[in-house]
């Protein structure tokens, strides 16, 4: 809604403003409402804060390729943003992210691309973490199937949890969340690493 120009109206502006943009904020304020009833859902059916409708998008975001092996799980991820993904290999450096969904809904996913490819989430430097260095020969079993051991860890744990490389040997496992789910996590973690020794 447009500030008024001048703070005082005449009768005839007053009745203006009241039919016209103060009415308009008045539908958008009960919108919003109507919206925060249950936000995920319609944000999932596509609609803004306001119940508008938003229309299907496409958008191509072009990350180092380096950056791309730290993004976990793609159709969980499409299914939590409510958007399409595919990658394209741009060069041998580059991926060509194309995504396609509502502007609110790529604007999500683009902001936790942005923590990505600054590596370390900025809502995990809000947190206290902690490391584990874990074998690459070994990553895989604690990730899972398309990440699906990594999500399950995660919501038991009620923590977050980033996998980045270390070296060539190496990867390390960023753990946010309190003392205890940290503690909770290790555990589970060489629980699961016990077992591959245990397998071979």
């Amino acid at each position: 809604m447009k500030e008024p120009k001048t703070q005082f109206f005449t009768y005839e502006e007053f009745i203006k403003y009241l039919n016209t943009d103060f009415k308009s904020f008045l539908e958008l304020s009960k919108h919003n409402k109507e919206y925060l009833k249950n936000p995920l859902k319609n944000k999932r059916l596509g609609y803004n804060k306001y119940m508008q409708k938003e229309e299907i998008i496409t958008e191509e975001i072009i990350i180092p390729k380096e950056k791309y092996k730290n993004i976990q799980n793609i159709n969980y991820l499409e299914n939590k943003y409510n958007i399409k993904i595919h990658h394209t290999s741009f060069d041998k450096n580059i991926i060509l992210l194309t995504l396609e969904g509502t502007y609110s809904n790529i604007l999500d996913f683009k902001f936790y691309l942005k923590e990505i490819i600054e590596e370390i989430p900025i809502e995990f430097k809000e947190m206290e973490i902690s490391y584990i260095i874990v074998p690459n020969n070994k990553i895989n079993k604690i990730i899972g199937k398309n990440g699906i051991n990594l999500i399950d860890i995660q919501e038991i744990t009620n923590t977050k949890i980033m996998v980045l490389p270390k070296d060539n040997y190496n990867k390390k496992m960023i753990i946010a969340g309190t003392l205890e789910d940290r503690r909770n996590v290790r555990e589970m973690v060489y629980e699961i690493l016990l077992n591959v020794k245990k397998e071979l």
